[in-house]
């Protein structure tokens, strides 16, 4: 048995090596107490094996090592002790920082008991760090160690230890001893029993202590010499962990009691589950043959939860094992395993007992609609898409007319409506954004009017997430008058593209148009279009989409034969519009656009052109009979309307060429 020494910024704190032998000899409770080890002196002469046999410091007879123990010379007393807390010994155990001359012969008496019985002696040796040691401040500034403080949490520690092992027993007595000789600070500790309690194997005791029982005596040991500063990493994860194995424990629980898909999935796995007389044995430590056809589907299930519903929690629980699994390691060394997996597997553990206990007791949750929204308002938008995506594709497989499918349409239908609603609540934010915005503005902007048109669409938007059925009469009107003038044109039903309704559409957007045409440079645009967005081509790619639409509601007056080769094209230009509102860059949807403003431009110019050309001829006339001016300027004023003419008529052609190629 030998100390470690601390190589470089990866070794641990602390650390923990401990091996077993016959109580056969009294020596070592002498070698743990004598004065050259428990003053700051080095032992120079101290050499170390790995094998205890050949330590030359722990000689195999027992008498040798009781007579070097019974020096008082040895002994070396803490100087920060009250009256009470001192006694003749520096040796140290439960209760008891310094033994008694009472307490060191009973502990005499019970080495001797343990010799005769041949009961077994653990040897064990803590060791700290230097920088362990000066960051938790154990170490006083005239460099004297805080002994006191090292053996409570060695008291503190030695409970638990025991009862791991099995020797939480009157049989059991143990010891310890702080050495300050070497560059480590380091505690001798020994256990053993005055009559043995372990269980034989070959005839002896059992010797090995498990390696989780010698984690968890660092750990608490660690814990408690460690100040709240050089823990708050440790203590963060932690939390950490519980909280997210918590909230997964809990909202498993809300889902297999409330979610329809997973309670149907239940009723999968109980038709598999052999027919035991004791239910308890519906458990993920059942390893049996019957039982691994049921295992594996509550396995699978636990499984796909973590993957979807799960999945956020999940995530951040991993993160935190890893996270805590390397702050472990530099605290008790590289050489403590992965514990990532463990923690993994003891949580999956525990959601499939969770649903074996919930068919153990045949609970039936019923499945209310607020419920499962609520369980997806837990899951967020994101996760909510790829369960839909995942169920559309199982809904394919399935054969349509089947029990399932019905129940899977149903749950898609709730998830878009889900979706929806969050949708509509991330409308009201944003248009209370863009209120709060042009509000900061005061008389800076004059975009003003658009506060009252963004307030109108909070409205409808809050009126559109109340069920119809809950609506009342005056709440129905004023949310069809308030889609009339604001509903997405993309949104629009073509049931509803009557005139009226466009007419009402038109009118608010070529109001909004107009506005800010007029102010192109005020500062408020910027809480009403998107940067870099042409005002013109905006609004009339959505005039045009309303225009399109009409005519389909018209043309669905027709036939269905007429209906159907009308409307067909109308749909396909449609379609290109609702790209190019995604991707203005789209080639073919920019001379959809430039050929709706030479229609405008064309039926404008019809409208005017022969009140115009009247108006020019008749002001040319009376200006010649007049004589107010002189004939060549009245004649470039003609030439210049009839100019502006013959280009439209060019571009008309251009038009009629282009549709001829297509």
């Amino acid at each position: 048995m030998g100390l470690f020494t601390k190589n470089g910024d990866k070794s641990p704190d602390i650390i923990y090596t401990q091996e077993f032998r016959l109580a056969n000899g009294a020596r070592y409770l002498g070698y743990t107490e004598r004065s050259e080890a428990l003053s700051p002196e080095k032992e120079n002469n101290l050499q170390r094996s790995e094998n205890v046999q050949n330590d030359p410091d722990v000689p195999k007879n027992y008498k040798g090592y009781l007579g070097y123990t019974d020096r008082k010379a040895a002994t070396k007393m803490e100087k920060d002790l009250d009256d009470q807390e001192k006694g003749d010994y520096p040796t140290f155990t439960q209760g008891a920082y310094e033994l008694s001359e009472k307490q060191h012969k009973e502990l005499i008496k019970n080495l001797k008991e343990a010799q005769k019985n041949k009961s077994l002696l653990w040897a064990g040796v803590i060791s700290f760090s230097p920088e362990f040691i000066k960051k938790t401040g154990l170490m006083y500034d005239d460099g004297t160690v805080n002994q006191k403080a090292i053996k409570t949490a060695v008291m503190a520690a030695m409970p638990d230890y025991l009862k791991a092992e099995g020797l939480n027993s009157p049989e059991t007595f143990w010891w310890g001893d702080i050495h300050l000789n070497t560059n480590h600070v380091h505690v001798h500790l020994a256990i053993s029993q005055k009559k043995n309690t372990r269980p034989l194997k070959d005839g002896q005791p059992k010797g090995m202590f498990h390696t989780k029982s010698i984690r968890k005596l660092k750990s608490v040991i660690h814990h408690q010499l460690a100040n709240e500063k050089s823990r708050v990493r440790e203590i963060a994860l932690e939390k950490s962990l519980d909280y997210h194995k918590n909230i997964m424990v809990n909202m498993a629980q809300r889902i297999i009691n409330q979610d329809q898909h997973t309670q149907q999935l239940l009723l999968n796995l109980q038709e598999t589950l052999p027919k035991y007389k004791d239910k308890r044995r519906w458990r993920a430590s059942n390893h049996s043959v019957d039982f691994k056809e049921s295992r594996d589907l509550a396995f699978d299930l636990v499984d796909s939860l973590l993957k979807h519903q799960l999945f956020s929690s999940y995530q951040f629980y991993q993160e935190s094992s890893k996270e805590l699994d390397s702050a472990s390691r530099e605290s008790y060394g590289q050489h403590i395993k992965d514990t990532v997996q463990p923690r993994d597997e003891e949580l999956r553990n525990r959601l499939v007992n969770l649903l074996f206990r919930d068919l153990a007791t045949e609970r039936k949750g019923k499945l209310y609609r607020k419920d499962r929204l609520a369980i997806m308002k837990e899951q967020g938008t994101d996760l909510n898409k790829k369960i839909m995506d995942d169920e559309v594709k199982l809904l394919n497989k399935l054969d349509a007319k089947s029990p399932e499918a019905k129940k899977l349409r149903i749950r898609l239908g709730l998830r878009r409506y889900y979706l929806k609603l969050a949708n509509l609540d991330n409308r009201i934010a944003d248009l209370q954004e863009r209120i709060d915005g042009l509000k900061q503005l005061d008389d800076q902007t004059k975009l003003t009017p658009f506060i009252k048109f963004f307030q109108e669409q909070q409205l409808m938007v809050k009126l559109e997430k109340i069920p119809k059925k809950q609506l009342s009469t005056s709440d129905k009107a004023t949310l069809n008058r308030l889609r009339a003038k604001y509903q997405d044109v993309q949104q629009l039903p073509i049931k509803l593209a009557n005139p009226e309704n466009i007419a009402i559409r038109k009118a608010q957007l070529a109001q909004e148009e107009q506005l800010l045409k007029e102010y192109p440079n005020d500062p408020g645009k910027e809480f009403i279009i998107e940067p870099d967005t042409k005002v013109s081509e905006q609004y009339q790619t959505q005039q045009m989409i309303l225009d399109l639409k009409q005519r389909i509601h018209q043309n669905n007056q027709l036939s269905k034969e007429e209906r159907q080769k009308t409307n067909g094209p109308l749909f396909q230009r449609l379609k290109r519009l609702y790209k190019y509102k995604e991707n203005p860059h789209d080639h073919k949807a920019q001379q959809m656009i430039k050929k709706y403003q030479r229609k405008q431009r064309k039926q404008t110019r019809q409208h005017r052109s022969p009140l115009m050309s009247h108006s020019v001829i008749g002001s040319f006339t009376k200006l010649l009979a007049a004589g107010k001016t002189n004939h060549a300027k009245a004649r470039r004023a003609m030439h210049e309307r009839l100019d502006r003419d013959d280009d439209l008529e060019r571009e008309d052609e251009l038009e009629r060429r282009e549709e001829l190629r297509h």
